[in-house]
């Protein structure tokens, strides 16, 4: 009874502890790029929700009244009650309003991304919808 007592309270050893760290630490290194990766992609997917949103907003508005001017921006579908507020995009920047051209009714509304500057390639990539419904990236 006195040596299984002993047995059960030793404890672990470095080498066993050390070996549980660095299987931690490469399940670690595996996993955390596809958790960033999958982050990235849901903000994406909810930055183009968001756009689809204001973009049927401008649209409703644009069947009785002309085009909000870019100075006018997304304020107008707040004003409408089409929304709330306008929301900032996943990364905390403002959403961007551009009028293509008005007499034809275009507009884009974008994010620009992770890196908040216009344009980019990857993660930093602009969001883009214009108003004939179209997405671009």
């Amino acid at each position: 009874n006195r040596k299984l007592t002993s047995s059960l309270s030793r404890g672990f050893t470095l080498i066993e502890i050390m070996v549980v760290v660095v299987i931690i630490a490469l399940l670690a290194g595996v996993s955390t790029p596809l958790i960033i990766n999958k982050i990235h992609d849901a903000n994406v997917a909810s930055a183009k929700a968001e756009i689809k949103i204001y973009q049927g907003c401008i649209m409703e508005h644009i069947m009785k009244a002309p085009l909000p001017t870019e100075d006018e921006g997304l304020d107008v579908i707040v004003k409408d009650k089409c929304v709330q507020r306008i929301q900032k995009d996943p990364w905390g920047n403002e959403f961007v309003y551009i009028v293509e051209d008005e007499a034809e009714g275009l507009f884009d509304i974008c994010s620009y991304g992770a890196d908040g500057n216009e344009g980019g390639t990857g993660k930093a990539a602009d969001i883009c919808a214009n108003g004939s419904g179209e997405d671009e990236e």
